[in-house]
């Protein structure tokens, strides 16, 4: 939905001035511009309220934590783009920029007192992701590539990574070909989420679909590539996170999955098989990359050989791993 330009104003301009300094703040602490960019458009609400209910306001500085909950209340009732009403999870994301947004000016000294601290945010539903496969799920799913073909191989090495390791869509895109250790299972996960390098286990079952995929598929799909990234198209190109959607979604469909299956589905999957397989949150948590389990800002560090043995315990890739087949990868499907 198109919204009119906004009017040039005292507010607009304070607004805007400070909302561009929390933007270099977070730039200068590492924050990826994905988020930067998910935080201003999550203000651009907020002042768009307070242009239709306080137009004379000279500044930033005189809104008020009344103004706040009003706009906070007005979430609730308010359409989206879609034409539906925001879910909680959404009003909760809208919030939560904006008290960062006020923290940060209450730290950097620009107003007397943050508004916006004593906001509350609406809890967030506890359920589980959507789109969970069960075991029998992810056999088929794993089985659907062609393992004849060197594109076969790739999707099963990509397929085996995302189940056994719960990498995130550009976690797994930016893997290079130096980031796997095939001798300890063990995958090196580079700038993940929040800018921080991790490693996590390969498990036995991934290990030897990636390395057989490394070995005799990748030079198959693109002999001359120069790029050392570990997953190429057939042209040689880096994956796109489009493209690995792609893959899964054919593969889902193929196995006769009517879930919406995305590479966070898988993600969400490892989770949960390891969970109900009695692993430990924390060693779940440095898994999947998270700062802490109900996003806060504490960081849980589990040493990296006890996760690889949890990890062998629980996950059921570990349990049931199944022979790798012995046909080698032929030409190009």
């Amino acid at each position: 939905m198109r919204h009119p330009p906004l009017p040039d104003t005292q507010l607009v301009r304070s607004f805007g001035r400070s909302a561009r300094r929390f933007a270099d703040w977070m730039r200068e602490k590492n924050w990826s511009e994905q988020t930067i960019t998910h935080y201003g458009n999550s203000l651009g609400p907020l002042l768009r309220f307070l242009v239709e209910t306080a137009p004379d306001w000279a500044g930033i500085s005189q809104v008020s934590r009344e103004s706040l909950e009003s706009y906070a209340q007005g979430l609730h009732s308010a359409e989206n783009e879609r034409g539906g009403f925001y879910a909680v999870t959404s009003i909760r994301a809208r919030l939560t920029c904006v008290k960062a947004l006020f923290r940060f000016l209450h730290r950097a000294g620009e107003i007397r007192v943050d508004p916006a601290a004593l906001l509350e945010l609406p809890k967030s539903p506890k359920r589980l992701p959507r789109s969970v496969l069960t075991e029998a799920e992810m056999r088929r799913l794993l089985g659907s590539p062609d393992l004849s073909t060197a594109l076969g191989l790739r999707d099963r090495a990509i397929l085996e990574l995302l189940y056994s390791s719960g990498l995130r869509n550009a976690e797994l895109r930016a893997v290079g070909l130096d980031d796997f250790d095939f001798s300890r299972g063990l995958v090196v996960v580079r700038q993940g989420k929040g800018r921080k390098d991790r490693v996590v286990p390969m498990g036995e079952a991934a290990a030897r679909y990636v390395e057989k995929y490394v070995n005799q598929g990748r030079h198959r799909i693109a002999p001359r590539a120069t790029d050392r990234r570990a997953f190429l198209t057939f042209r040689g190109n880096p994956l796109a996170g489009e493209d690995l959607g792609k893959l899964v979604r054919i593969h889902a469909k193929r196995a006769g999955i009517k879930k919406n299956v995305t590479p966070h589905a898988l993600r969400h999957t490892c989770a949960t098989a390891m969970l109900r397989g009695r692993a430990d949150i924390r060693h779940i948590q440095a898994l999947l990359g998270h700062a802490s389990l109900n996003s806060t800002e504490i960081y849980t560090h589990v040493e990296i050989g006890d996760l690889k043995r949890v990890h062998q315990r629980t996950h059921p890739r570990e349990q049931d791993p199944g022979e790798l087949p012995k046909t080698d990868a032929g030409d190009d499907a």
